[in-house]
């Protein structure tokens, strides 16, 4: 599922811990969040929200964050899955290319 917005992200916690069968209870838990931040995070209450605390909610229902490019994209090197990106380098070659 793609998601573009804090609310979406939020309904989808919270469809999928209910699809899971988990309580808030239990789901904070796993996540190292309290019952009350998930509960108001779901219901969209809270206005700050932090990212550590959401990509652990995330990670505790077995959800992958992806992130993409949307738009143009940018030449970026190709990368085989056992080469190592040096990400200083990477980052440094993008700036320069931004600057450009």
């Amino acid at each position: 599922m793609q998601v573009a917005t804090v609310h979406q992200i939020q309904a989808m916690v919270r469809a999928r811990r209910t699809d899971l069968g988990l309580s808030q209870e239990s789901l904070a838990r796993s996540a190292g969040v309290s019952r009350k931040w998930l509960s108001e995070f779901e219901r969209g209450i809270t206005t700050a929200v932090e990212l550590p605390l959401v990509l652990g909610v995330v990670a505790a229902l077995g959800l992958v964050v992806e992130i993409r490019v949307s738009g143009p994209t940018v030449d970026a090197p190709t990368i085989a899955v056992n080469d190592q990106l040096d990400l200083d380098a990477f980052l440094a070659d993008y700036v320069s290319r931004d600057g450009a």
